[in-house]
């Protein structure tokens, strides 16, 4: 849709000219100040065109009006663009209870196939306490973990003690480079680095918590944006045009100014939209792209 609204805003910006220029020249064939001359003739050898002024300055006016009102361009004042986390950079397998399992594994400890079950229900009614600590004390979250590590290691029959050799391991685990549950798409590092010597600033805006940027970090990816927003520690996720504001302002633009990429398109598409910015899917299993959607985020380089 973006290359058909160039199209048009090409084709309205030669008739405004058109019309502006036939306006301008009223007068050269004696007409009235404050006419229009009935008809615009060009007669050549073989070719032939009669048109109304007055309706080539209507249809001008239209194109502009629609151009304005509706149609797909990426502006040209665009500064900033934002992109989603989990699916969208990085391909995610993440789950607690898993995660936690494959610890207990590294220490040695035979697990039990309810543990998960216990894990997940654990977390499920910690969960509300969670979001309240990211928000208001990120800088305890892990003390919070050992805490709740150790609740969990009692409802498992195991020793509190284990806790903090748990936690080691889940921190090695996590942030390793080579960890599967966090592996950075092929085409993620080389759009970054180019939009970057375009000069755009670029930042990342995800529902997650205190953790996202140990996890870009990790990931090599930390060094290209220049604001991460994650939602547990604001307080606000997305779809609330909230979290899209909020990340706008420490980056110095206007939503006109900025895009926003995700593969939710509610979360993403619709929430960036409803906070003013302009908006693309990311979804790599489809065989080519749409007006609204890419299948390889290296696509990007030519829609900006």
């Amino acid at each position: 849709m973006e290359h058909l609204g160039k199209t048009l805003v090409g084709a309205g910006l030669v008739l405004v000219l058109v019309g502006g220029t036939l306006w301008a020249l009223r007068d050269v064939k004696g007409l009235p100040l404050g006419r229009l001359p009935g008809d615009f003739s060009v007669e050549r050898e073989g070719f032939s065109f009669h048109a109304p002024i007055a309706t080539m300055l209507l249809i001008s006016i239209a194109l502009t009006l629609v151009l304005s009102l509706g149609v797909e361009v990426l502006p040209m004042s665009l500064r900033v663009i934002t992109f989603d986390c989990a699916n969208t950079l990085v391909e995610t397998s993440w789950d607690y209870a898993d995660h936690a399992m494959d610890c207990l594994d590294r220490l040695g400890v035979a697990t039990d196939p309810e543990w998960p079950i216990v894990y997940r229900r654990l977390l499920m009614r910690s969960w509300p306490e969670y979001r309240e600590m990211n928000q208001a004390r990120p800088n305890e979250a892990d003390a919070w973990w050992l805490e709740f590590t150790q609740v969990f290691l009692e409802l498992a029959g195991l020793s509190r003690d284990l806790a903090p050799s748990l936690m080691e391991a889940s921190e090695d685990l996590l942030y390793r480079k080579d960890k599967v549950d966090f592996r950075v798409y092929d085409d993620i590092v080389e759009t970054l680095t180019a939009l970057r010597e375009r000069g755009f600033r670029l930042g990342v805006i995800s529902n997650w918590d205190y953790s996202l940027g140990k996890v870009l970090e990790s990931r090599g990816l930390s060094e290209h944006f220049d604001v991460v927003t994650a939602s547990l520690v604001l307080g606000v996720e997305k779809p609330d045009p909230l979290i899209f504001q909020h990340t706008l302002e420490r980056l110095g633009a206007a939503p006109a100014e900025a895009l926003h990429i995700g593969d939710n398109p509610l979360d993403d598409f619709h929430g960036a939209r409803s906070a003013g910015l302009r908006a693309l899917l990311v979804d790599r299993s489809q065989p080519r792209s749409t007006d609204v959607m890419l299948h390889d985020m290296r696509e990007l380089l030519n829609r900006v």
